[in-house]
């Protein structure tokens, strides 16, 4: 019986040992013909914000800003820097397409971020800083897909507004457009505390000519106070704001933009902060040089001596307001139109030199008109003036200034009677 028990023991263990056997080989069959792990997918695009900072040369002193892309490819890591701040610098006709509003710019990609601050910052002595935005992997990727759409011999081109359309604003677009307008819808309603003249005069810090250029070419819009969105225009201005735009995440709330990261650095002395106004280099040693002629001219008074005095500052006037008249009928660049100054300098002013033509040659006569022309012309450049102190000094106060005083001195000095030299 023990036997009997014994024996059909042992079969069924034999049994299930080789049930488990069976079982144990068709599990390592089938596990050797699986891969032995499945592939890892690639990690989400990352958009950086890439702000360079101002350099010496005039054309970089308002900085620069592009978009970084960050992705990978089947395990490949990819970088490519876009870069919508490109032009003909070379060209003969840059200035005068500027002037005109008809320049053109064009998106170029710049390689990986190395290559980018390599020509951008160590080459010119600038500083360069990324952010890293914080967009899902799908706003990255639309961002990714729009940059590659513009990317194309048809779509690259575009027509440049140092305000409206820069680098720094088509940057500012694609971000806005993958968010859903969020940058707008935060930043259009706070203030900038400044104007669009005066971030130019910060731009052009040390450098008087171009300040001076500024301020003369520049019309009404330019002193309108800028919101926090329309700032953007400004790299710097971007690189903080955009810290400032919150993003609804399940998490909660988090910063569009990170903290800059330095990416190249400027060497030696940096650009100072503050604003050249450029038109007081101008203005300040003119209005000297007039008080000083005309109380010599008053002490001896001939009409050959007014002549002098006056020829080539009316000359200068009438040339300013040729050019000023000039760029608001011709240029298709709003910023330039509608400048305030058009009404300091007018090309009626070559009555003025006409006048001081005849007093050199003796010609009494021209006496009268032209001190009531200079009247009527001080009387406009006071008002503008007026205008322009009642803004907090927002436009361009030396340049009237200048007008007043040469106007002034001008009616004053006619009220003399005097023979005509000889």
């Amino acid at each position: 019986m023990f036997s009997l028990r014994f024996f059909c023991t042992v079969v069924c263990l034999s049994w299930v040992l080789a049930l488990t056997a069976s079982t144990a080989r068709a599990s390592t069959f089938e596990a050797e013909a699986q891969p032995a792990s499945a592939p890892a997918s690639d990690p989400p695009t990352r958009i950086w914000l890439i702000t360079v900072g101002p350099g010496e040369d005039l054309y970089t002193r308002g900085g620069h800003a592009g978009l970084m892309v960050e992705w990978t490819d089947a395990g490949t890591y990819n970088e490519l820097v876009y870069d919508f701040g490109e032009a003909d610098w070379q060209s003969s006709t840059l200035a005068w397409d500027f002037l005109m509003g008809q320049l053109g710019f064009r998106l170029e990609p710049r390689g990986d971020l190395y290559a980018f601050a390599g020509t951008h910052g160590v080459s010119q002595n600038r500083d360069v800083f990324k952010q890293e935005l914080a967009l899902t992997h799908s706003e990255a990727e639309s961002v990714h897909a729009r940059l590659k759409e513009l990317d194309t011999d048809e779509r690259r081109h575009y027509a440049h507004d140092y305000v409206r359309s820069i680098c720094t604003t088509k940057a500012r677009d694609i971000i806005d457009e993958a968010i859903g307008g969020v940058i707008q819808e935060q930043l259009s309603s706070q203030s900038d505390g400044m104007t669009i003249r005066e971030h130019q005069r910060r731009a052009f810090n040390n450098k008087p000519i171009a300040g001076f250029g500024a301020d003369l070419l520049l019309g009404a819009e330019n002193d309108q106070p800028l919101n926090r969105y329309d700032a953007l225009f400004v790299p710097w201005r971007m690189r903080m704001y955009l810290q400032e735009v919150t993003l609804e995440r399940p998490s909660g709330p988090v910063a569009l933009a990170g903290p800059p990261i330095p990416v190249a650095g400027r060497l030696g002395i940096k650009p100072r902060e503050g604003s050249t106004r450029g038109s007081w280099y101008l203005a300040i040693p003119l209005i000297g040089w007039l008080v000083w002629a005309a109380r010599k001219l008053r002490a001896r008074f001939t009409l050959d001596g007014l002549g002098e005095f006056a020829l080539w500052p009316s000359l200068l006037f009438a040339v300013l307001g040729c050019a000023l008249w000039g760029l608001h009928l011709l240029t298709h660049e709003t910023g330039f139109q509608n400048n305030p100054l058009a009404l300091v300098f007018v090309p009626l002013d070559f009555v003025l030199v006409f006048a001081c033509t005849r007093f050199k040659r003796g010609q009494a006569s021209w006496l009268t008109p032209a001190r009531r022309y200079a009247v009527v012309r001080g009387l406009m450049a006071a008002a503008m003036l007026a205008v322009n102190l009642s803004k907090d000094g927002a436009t361009p106060i030396a340049l009237p200034i200048l007008a007043v005083v040469f106007f002034g001195l001008f009616a004053w000095l006619t009220r003399v009677q005097a023979k005509p030299r000889a």
